[in-house]
């Protein structure tokens, strides 16, 4: 049996990584590749399921599940330095309805069943700006093909951005690749048509200090045909 690290043999500064990645271990509500396989079946057979792909500290996630408590959520990202942020801030808040888990979007369709997910959220992806790299991009044709399958029948991906290049980029991809925009907006914050309880108003730490800049944040949902 693989022993498990101990955190607090990284807790000097210039091992402030290495403690975040062997605290990650350490917690109930996280996993990897490996421990993930015994807990799907637990997990994922909870409906409603909301996931976020690229969730960075998971804080935005963490915030969604605190107010949905009879929702389940999943945090994914392939940094577990990044996502133990949210998972710390869960345990504080006594939030239990959503779990971190530590693994690659490539990996998407090998540790998620079809037609789990009522929703997915992409929230301020890397943009990737040389167009060498837009395969890399969250919205990219190969992830968008493994959202469709993860997506409920009714299932919507969410889609939240400052970079408006990346927004009108993305909503290409959709409408090429078996999706339909059902709401789109360049002024996510300035727009009146969404009701103030919605999830969409809900901030980012990033969007928080954006729309402070007075940035405009592009947001748009989406349905696989």
């Amino acid at each position: 049996m693989t022993e498990m690290p101990n955190p607090d043999d990284y807790i000097i500064t210039r091992k402030r990584k290495l403690y975040k990645f062997a605290l990650f271990q350490t917690m109930t509500n996280c996993y990897d590749d490996q421990s993930w396989g015994e807990a799907k079946s637990k997990i994922v057979t909870k409906s409603p399921l909301i996931a976020e792909v690229g969730a960075g500290s998971g804080l935005f996630l963490t915030k969604l599940a605190s107010l949905h408590p009879d929702r389940c959520y999943l945090a994914i990202d392939r940094k577990s330095d990044r996502l133990v942020q949210g998972a710390k801030k869960a345990v504080t808040d006594k939030v239990v309805n959503i779990n971190y888990l530590w693994s690659n979007a490539d990996n998407l369709g090998r540790l998620l069943p079809a037609g789990c997910a009522d929703e997915i959220w992409l929230t301020f992806p890397d943009p990737w700006p040389q167009e060498s790299n837009y395969r890399k991009r969250l919205t990219a044709p190969k992830y968008l093909s493994q959202y469709d399958k993860l997506l409920a029948a009714d299932g919507v991906l969410r889609f939240k951005t400052d970079n408006k290049a990346l927004f009108d980029w993305s909503k290409e991809q959709l409408a090429t690749n078996g999706y339909k925009v059902v709401f789109s907006t360049d002024n996510l914050h300035g727009d009146n048509r969404l009701a103030t309880d919605n999830d969409a108003l809900v901030m980012t730490s990033y969007e928080a200090r954006y729309v402070k800049e007075g940035k405009k944040i592009c947001y748009l949902v989406a349905k696989a045909n």
